[in-house]
């Protein structure tokens, strides 16, 4: 099969493992928009080139895209930037990776056989309303396997911005004689850490949403350490995934992160306890590997426009 992935620019993240994702299972993928060469930690000599440029925030002409490609299904990653000025007959599915109301709209103004979102609960306005219109849930996805099968010197891995309260729980950590890590933005980089780490401390933001590194890390090995709430224990729920089994939860604290005292505790209960963090680690990484991984995803959206089965 043929598939047209558009973003109005090439994403680093999701987007480009989702289109690797359709490539594992046997599609060709033509990437149309603009590489994003500004964005961070990339090893672009590695990095696939854009088949077909396209200027930033433009109209995309999608007719005479499909034409040129003959595409049998179009994938598109929706930014608030995103607006068609034409359409074909060919089935359309589009992806948003995060959660602000603009982006949304735009997606919702794509004529699109199935919508998907990595975070339907960022909708700040109406934060429950996504399922209710047809939305599917496609949040994060492993795409690698751990390189480490002997000891994990690293407590705990932290990783995206150093924002203050997320240097602040690392301050704690180290307070605690434990051995943080934060940062890691290089995706060679946070590989190698995730795979030496016992644990990923990830938190669910004030949108409620299941972080998508939390998979990368059951991939690879760690203990995804987790505050969730309601609605992102119903987002594990729809997923298979469930607490004291492929994950582990704390509280979250005033500062919208997760309780340093309940991070603390945690990771020592997890550190001394050998034979029930491994079956929590062997769960994780059964779930994700047998149903969550980018291939799954990728053949999710293809059962979703009409093209074989959902596994």
């Amino acid at each position: 099969m043929r598939i047209l992935f558009v973003a109005d620019w090439w994403p680093t993240g999701m987007g480009r493992w989702l289109a690797e994702g359709f490539e594992e299972a046997g599609h060709y993928v033509i990437r149309a928009g603009r590489l994003n060469r500004g964005h961070w930690g990339v090893d672009w000599e590695s990095y696939p080139a854009v088949d077909l440029p396209l200027p930033f925030g433009e109209p995309i002409d999608l007719a005479a895209l499909v034409a040129q490609t003959q595409a049998d299904l179009v994938i598109i990653w929706v930014l608030p930037e995103t607006r068609l000025s034409s359409v074909s007959k060919t089935p359309i599915v589009t992806f948003v990776g995060d959660g602000w109301p603009a982006i949304y709209a735009a997606a919702e103004a794509i004529p699109a056989v199935a919508r998907f979102t990595a975070m339907p609960f960022g909708v700040r306005e109406h934060p429950d309303d996504a399922f209710s219109r047809g939305w599917k849930l496609c949040s994060g996805a492993a795409k690698w396997e751990s390189r480490n099968s002997g000891p994990r010197p690293i407590d705990a891995c932290m990783l995206g911005g150093a924002y203050p309260e997320r240097m602040a729980l690392a301050h704690a950590l180290v307070d605690a004689g434990l051995i943080p890590v934060v940062g890691q933005r290089n995706v060679e980089g946070y590989v190698d850490t995730l795979s030496a780490s016992l644990a990923l401390v990830a938190h669910t933001c004030r949108q409620s949403y299941i972080p998508w590194r939390v998979f990368e890390a059951m991939g690879l090995g760690a203990v995804a350490v987790i505050d969730t709430d309601a609605r992102t224990e119903f987002q594990f729920g729809l997923l298979g995934l469930r607490a004291g089994e492929h994950y582990v939860t704390v509280p979250k604290a005033a500062d919208g992160f997760p309780d340093r005292a309940a991070v603390i505790e945690t990771l020592k209960r997890l550190r001394a306890d050998g034979s029930g963090t491994g079956r929590i680690v062997r769960a994780a990484r059964a779930a994700v590997l047998t149903r969550h991984t980018y291939r799954h995803r990728a053949e999710m959206m293809l059962a979703a426009a009409g093209f074989g089965s959902s596994s």
